[in-house]
């Protein structure tokens, strides 16, 4: 009974631990707005938040939603609608919001987009927020007035006033785009980027401008255009802590001929952040993947997140057919101590004397390479860092992860 119940718990530890590493790390629900409500139609005009899952307008001011399931629609179809011309970043959908209106004499017509984020911010800790924009084609300015405002609380313009509650929000974002970044391209996506330490009081973010016609900074883009206003779309919200481990998954055995998924679930916003290589040529950009090496291929995961640089390897082995046969990592070769300051020791089955070390980067380049003449290796002149290491004995190649410090 007693080894059952061991088992047991091996199995949910397993289960908890896998739950962990791939649960979505991106805190803003819906990101590139793919998630619609039932009942979606296409008119020319869509209310964003009548049909975006997860999001809604905090104010009178109406934000709209932008689909190819509306491409045969000049309103709000994609790619032509009738703000321009444009292509989602990512997916189907797109976000479009009014965010200068110096046509209608009040010099406060506003937009915004709010949303509550999966999990409250926590304090302390460091979050990359980013986003992309972009300037729709048939209105006459640009501009760089874009902020991010964090609350504890949805954001609502309560003034009793109907007329004024599409008007200005009296709030201080704690995000603002610099000054002289106007939003001006109609044709690529822009990067907005922050790192944000959170307070512990951010559950909700509101996104539009938060200051007057008056004190914004808008330049004429579109001299023909009829609406004198700056409409901006946007795609592809994210906010992620930065500390986020790089996770390029467990090194596993495959046959020749199968495939396996390496990394984390792909998602917005981590999907910019992951490098993949192997032997130091780039091979895609994703969170995670499917992968059918013929032979036993180590893929190094560089992760970048606002400028946190992270690495981390995954190595499949592929097991052919034939007499070629590979060692599985730490089965017959064993590397200690791990992590190691100046030296390891190697401990591997059966080694002979024609026997190959070979020590590799994250990146895949040979640092190192000698004949196994000793069990103990110097490493002191390494750099900090994950490295493999290869044993080469003569059809036979054995690997091994460890860390220098």
């Amino acid at each position: 009974m007693k080894k059952y119940f061991v088992y047991y718990l091996i199995l949910i530890t397993c289960c908890l631990l896998y739950t962990k590493v791939n649960a979505q790390v991106n805190k803003v629900p819906n990101a590139s707005f793919e998630d619609l409500k039932q009942g979606y139609f296409c008119g020319v005009s869509v209310l964003f938040q009548d049909y975006a899952v997860s999001w809604f307008q905090p104010t009178e001011g109406t934000p709209d939603l932008f689909s190819k399931k509306c491409a045969d629609m000049w309103g709000t179809s994609v790619p032509n609608n009738n703000f321009g011309y444009q292509y989602p970043r990512s997916g189907e959908n797109y976000l479009g919001a009014l965010l200068l209106a110096s046509n209608n004499g009040t010099g406060v017509n506003r937009e915004y987009i709010s949303t509550k984020l999966k999990d409250t911010l926590t304090i302390g800790k460091v979050y990359c927020v980013r986003l992309f924009a972009n300037l729709a084609n048939t209105r006459k300015y640009a501009t760089s007035n874009i902020g991010v405002c964090f609350s504890i609380d949805t954001l609502r313009n309560n003034d009793p006033n109907p007329a004024l509650k599409s008007h200005l929000f009296n709030y201080t974002p704690q995000l603002t785009n610099s000054w002289n970044n106007l939003i001006s391209d109609t044709l690529n996506w822009m990067l907005l980027e922050w790192q944000y330490q959170a307070t512990g009081n951010e559950a909700f973010i509101t996104i539009g401008n938060f200051k007057h016609d008056s004190v914004s900074n808008y330049a004429i883009v579109n001299t023909s255009a009829t609406y004198n206003q700056s409409y901006i779309h946007f795609d592809d919200i994210s906010i992620i802590d930065i500390s986020t481990p790089a996770h390029a998954g467990r090194d596993t055995t495959i046959a020749l001929g199968d495939s396996v998924f390496i990394g984390r679930t792909p998602e917005i916003g981590l999907n910019d952040d992951c490098f993949w290589f192997i032997n130091g040529n780039p091979i895609d950009t994703v969170a995670g993947m499917w992968v059918a090496p013929d032979t036993t291929t180590t893929y190094i995961l560089k992760q970048d997140i606002c400028g946190t640089v992270n690495y981390d390897t995954v190595t499949v082995t592929v097991q052919p057919s034939g007499n070629y046969k590979l060692g599985l990592i730490n089965d017959d070769l064993r590397v200690y101590p791990n992590p190691a300051q100046t030296s390891i020791s190697i401990a591997c089955k059966n080694a002979s004397s024609q026997a190959m070390i070979q020590i590799c980067d994250v990146l895949g380049s040979i640092v190192l390479q000698q004949a196994l003449t000793k069990e103990e290796l110097n490493i002191s002149e390494l750099s900090r860092g994950i490295y493999l290491l290869k044993l080469i004995d003569g059809n036979k190649v054995s690997l091994a992860r460890f860390i220098k410090e």
